[in-house]
């Protein structure tokens, strides 16, 4: 694609460079970040969602800068919509944009917040925050970006941000959150795509997936209707709110975190387990389809087929009939299958029972699945802990797992055929306690009473004192957590008491100070009131106008410390005012630097551009002489036409001759006219600035820094700028001044591109 001329002075009037220029190799030299690796993930995303909707996205992209990843998602098909605060940059992407018609892409200037709180919902599918919310965060505060963030994740389906960290070496830093992942804490679904490299320095910014509807897993994406931190109503914080689960109507997405201390072993243990146990279950082993897995060393993920039904515990606690003889039995057949497996399921327990609508049993969980033949529990047993379950399972009865699972052993209290199949399981040798052997023990046994051995007397003894120190052991655990809590509302009032008492001792040792200055005045008024005294002694006869005079010395002696208080304020305020007058004679050093710059600059450019002039009256001369030999050799032509062929082609050859250097005059006098159009836009673009008002405003500086710091002088034979209004000498520059010198540096740019283009 050939260069466009209005483009590449949109381009060269940028402050910076951000991006490269789309479609634009020749103007993307010297941009401050590269794109390309961030945009494969970001296409990837937007590929996958596109699958998933059945249709091209509606993407707002939020601070697009120069429109890069904008226009390279439109041109694989979205709709695509840009927003940024900078006018210059959407002139750059709306030129861009008229460039490629067949795009739909469109640009807004604007500021992120505005375009957030007018969203509605379902307007955009997918929308793009990179490395622009620490920018809100430093100037509106952590809350409110969240509350951003979180419109975001109600009215948007996804979205990818590049965050800031607090690490980096930057003015903002300090402003923003320990973790950047706070701000994101309303959306319900978040991966870690990758870590990004930035020009600030060298730490790596996370790339981050968001979403509060679909679930994103390596390369695949889906949609889920509901989510919890808890996989049951009995979880009760088990995980240390480190697991998500999510449901959707075919698929279930487990998400596991590694950053939580303790549980960071335990849950990519149990990830390992899960993925390996799926991947090639037994063969009679009623499992779910795996579909991926994925560990980005941050977070763990794994979605594996939504398994129809309801968990056991759910139909205890709200009473729902059960057939509880079969959902023991098919438990039983599941364990004994894993069992000749070498394999053992560590978490035998309600919640980890699924239910179908058929009332058949399908044990769940599988990371809990492994070679190791513990139970996860304080008994460690796996037959002692599948007893608990199957009293739970005929009693219709949870029983309580915190701080421990009670240890309800007491199996004379179940129906006699599992009574006594657990009396003929226990009877035997401890290396025969399998799950095979209490499906035979199931039977064989029937339901006849039978003699009860009296082992079971000391077992029933043994089982009253467990539940007994369980009890009391639930009763201390309570009293701790109590405690726990009563202690750090104490230690919290103490950091209060604490925060008053230095409060108070910071206002003591003022008031201490106060009363030392009290207390030299006290002396002070003491030995002029000695003094008074004596001259009361010596002239009794004056002693009512002394005491009015003493009076009026104490109210002049007030008026005296309120002039000295304003003295001070005064002087703090002088400090203030010499800092900014020294700032503004350093700004004024510089102005005048940059000021001799550009005058010698544009000094340069009419050199240029008369040399231009002079070069297109030589090549106008060049074309007049070309054609008045044209001329010559056409009457030349005509003479001897007809005697020789050779001059004939020599004929030939001349006039395509003349035809290119036609075309190169032509091709000339149009460059001759775009450079004219620059000069003259230059030209307007430096009196709009002689005219403007922080040029007024600054005429003050520049003429001191001419007049008395002599510097900053107009060059020989360069006209003066048009004289301005006279300022007040206590005129500071204006905030106008930084936006003049960045419009002077797009001067500046223009001017090299110029002078580049003529080389």
């Amino acid at each position: 694609m050939t260069e466009s001329p209005s483009v590449g002075v949109l381009v060269a009037a940028l402050p910076e460079k951000y991006q490269p220029i789309f479609a634009h190799p020749e103007l993307s030299d010297g941009s401050s970040r590269g794109c390309e690796d961030r945009l494969v993930l970001i296409r990837a995303c937007a590929r996958h969602l596109q699958a998933e909707l059945g249709r091209p996205l509606r993407v707002l992209d939020l601070g697009c800068a120069q429109g890069f990843f904008s226009l390279s998602l439109a041109s694989d098909g979205h709709r695509v919509h840009g927003v940024d605060f900078l006018d210059l940059n959407v002139h750059v992407c709306q030129a861009l944009a008229g460039q490629n018609p067949g795009l739909d892409a469109t640009f807004e200037h604007g500021t992120v917040e505005d375009v957030i709180e007018l969203l509605e919902p379902d307007a955009y599918d997918l929308v793009l925050g990179l490395s622009v919310f620490h920018h809100l965060v430093h100037a509106r505060g952590i809350v409110s970006v969240s509350e951003l963030c979180r419109k975001l994740s109600e009215v948007a389906g996804a979205a990818i941000y590049e965050l800031a960290l607090r690490e980096e070496p930057l003015y903002w830093a300090a402003s923003l959150p320990q973790d950047p992942a706070e701000l994101l804490s309303s959306y319900a679904f978040t991966r870690l795509l990758s870590r990004q490299p930035t020009h600030l320095s060298t730490i790596a910014r996370p790339l981050i997936f968001a979403s509060s509807r679909f679930w994103y897993v390596g390369d695949s994406i889906g949609t889920f209707n509901s989510w919890s931190g808890e996989a049951h109503a009995h979880g009760r914080g088990t995980h240390h709110h480190s697991r998500r689960y999510y449901f959707g109507e075919r698929v279930f997405v487990k998400k596991m975190t590694l950053g939580m201390g303790g549980r960071a072993e335990i849950n990519l243990q149990e990830f390992h387990n899960e993925a390996a146990f799926l991947r090639n279950p037994p063969a009679a082993f009623p499992a779910p389809r795996l579909i991926v897995t994925l560990d980005d060393s941050s977070d763990v993920f794994l979605a594996r087929e939504m398994m129809e039904g309801r968990l056991l515990s759910e139909l205890i606690d709200d009473g729902s009939p059960y057939d509880a003889d079969q959902v023991i039995s098919e438990l039983i057949d599941q364990l004994v299958i894993l069992e000749r497996d070498g394999l053992y399921h560590n978490d035998v327990r309600c919640w980890n029972v699924l239910i179908s609508g058929e009332g058949r049993a399908v044990l769940i969980d599988y990371g809990a699945i492994s070679q190791d033949a513990n139970d996860c529990s304080w008994l460690g047993d796996l037959l002692l802990s599948f007893l608990i379950t199957i009293k739970e399972i005929l009693e219709r009865r949870i029983v309580p797992s915190t701080p421990g699972r009670e240890p309800a052993l007491d199996f004379m209290s179940l129906p006699p055929r599992y009574r006594n199949a657990f009396i003929r399981l226990f009877s035997q040798d401890q290396s025969r306690w399998t799950f095979a052997g209490l499906q035979d023990c199931l039977a064989h046994s029937g339901n006849e009473t039978t003699p009860v051995p009296e082992w079971t007397v000391i077992y029933q003894h043994l089982q009253g004192a467990l539940l007994s120190y369980n009890t009391r052991l639930r009763a201390l655990y309570m009293q701790t957590e109590h405690d726990r809590v009563e202690l750090t509302a104490r230690a919290a009032a103490l950091e209060r008491v604490r925060e008053t008492a230095q409060q108070a001792q910071e206002s003591l040792a003022a008031l201490k100070i106060e009363a030392e200055l009290a207390d030299n005045r006290r002396r002070e008024l003491e030995e002029s009131f000695q003094q008074q005294a004596a001259w009361a002694k010596e002239l009794e006869a004056r002693a009512v106008s002394s005491e009015e005079d003493g009076q009026h010395l104490a109210a002049r002696v007030v008026e005296l410390e309120a002039a000295n208080a304003s003295s001070f304020a005064r002087i703090g305020e002088l400090e203030v005012e010499l800092e900014e007058r020294q700032h503004a004679r350093e700004l004024a050093e510089f102005l005048a630097a940059d000021l001799g710059r550009l005058t010698e600059e544009r000094n340069i450019l009419q050199v240029k551009v008369s040399d231009a002039q002079r070069l297109s009256e030589q090549q106008e001369t060049t074309i007049n002489e070309l054609r008045s030999k044209a001329a010559s050799l056409h009457r030349r032509l005509e003479r001897l036409e007809t005697s020789r062929a050779h001059d004939r082609r020599r004929l030939k050859e001349l006039q395509v001759d003349l035809s290119q250097r036609v075309q190169t005059m032509g091709s000339s006098r149009a460059r001759v006219r775009e450079l004219e159009a620059a000069v003259e836009v230059l030209e307007g673009q430096i009196d709009r600035l002689y005219a403007s008002r922080s040029w007024r405003l600054t005429a003050p500086v520049r003429w001191f820094s001419a007049k008395v710091l002599k510097r900053g002088a107009s060059p020989v034979g360069i006209p003066a700028p048009r004289a301005v209004a006279a300022a007040a000498p206590g005129d500071l520059a204006s905030p106008a001044d930084a936006a003049s010198e960045k419009r002077l540096a797009a001067l500046d740019q223009l001017g090299s591109r110029i002078r580049q283009s003529k080389q």
